[in-house]
């Protein structure tokens, strides 16, 4: 278990025991919290990079997605505002 939460959950809602950890880090690829933040932008710019694939190739999922999600900062518990 690490000492921080997942950035892709956000923090724990309140009187919640069991939320979910940084799952990143179980696979030895960040040993702190910082760096599960550069793994996880990381992953949130491949991802985006994928729904705009998708998207320019008229798959109607990836068009909605991209509507959705303009930039790579909001998805998987990124910056939602």
């Amino acid at each position: 278990m690490t000492d921080w939460w997942c950035e892709a959950y956000g923090p724990p809602e309140p009187g919640v025991v069991d939320w979910p950890r940084c799952f990143v880090s179980q696979t030895d690829q960040c040993g702190s919290a910082r760096v599960c933040a550069h793994v996880m932008a990381a992953e949130r710019r491949r991802v985006h990079q994928r729904i705009h694939e998708m998207a320019a190739a008229g798959d109607e999922t990836g068009k909605f997605l991209a509507e959705a999600f303009p930039t790579a900062d909001g998805l998987l518990g990124g910056d939602q505002e």
